[in-house]
């Protein structure tokens, strides 16, 4: 099912229960959603006179979260970002900071956010490393994510991880001998 008949479909209710909270932008992007592809934007008429064929094409909204306009254009930006990875296994890793310690790192995050992020790359790489079956380096990008206030509110580390499980073999004069 396309988001613009989701939208159209419940829209109503939607709006009833939280219209008051949306932004002006949220509502004009829900707006744009709901009339891609519609008269509201425009059309070009086609017309053949060697084969009589006559056609209508409506001009979409051009908002960047549309998935009816921006379907393109995200396609080619994900096929762009997947040429860039490398040939290995991806994982994600969520570490979040317990409730207990939040307001500790409120009032010295700077010191805090590099403690935590320093203990994430630690153990992850011991993990790695020191693991019987995986005995590797690892490469790692962390994001830190501050959740906001409310009932989830918490710190939270996203790491990418990126693991290559090839082992390094050194002939030496006592053989073979592996390096991770």
């Amino acid at each position: 099912m396309e988001l613009n008949k989701i939208i159209h479909q419940y829209q109503t209710r939607f709006q009833e229960k939280y219209g008051k909270r949306m932004t002006r932008q949220q509502t004009n992007t829900m707006q744009a959603v709901l009339d891609c592809r519609t008269a509201r934007y425009g059309m070009m008429a086609l017309d053949c006179s060697a084969c009589d064929l006559h056609s209508t094409h409506y001009h979409s909204c051009g908002n960047r979260t549309c998935p009816t306009c921006q379907h393109h254009d995200t396609t080619l930006w994900l096929n762009r970002q997947q040429q860039k990875l490398l040939p290995v296994n991806y994982f994600m890793v969520t570490f979040t900071l317990p409730a207990e310690l939040r307001s500790l790192c409120w009032h010295y995050q700077k010191t805090a956010y590099n403690i935590m992020l320093a203990a994430v790359k630690s153990t992850l790489s011991n993990f790695a490393r020191n693991d019987k079956r995986l005995g590797a380096d690892i490469g790692m990008t962390m994001v830190l994510h501050l959740l906001p206030a409310g009932p989830t509110q918490g710190v939270l580390t996203i790491t990418l991880m990126f693991m290559s499980l090839c082992r390094v073999f050194v002939l030496t004069n006592d053989g073979i001998n592996v390096r991770s």
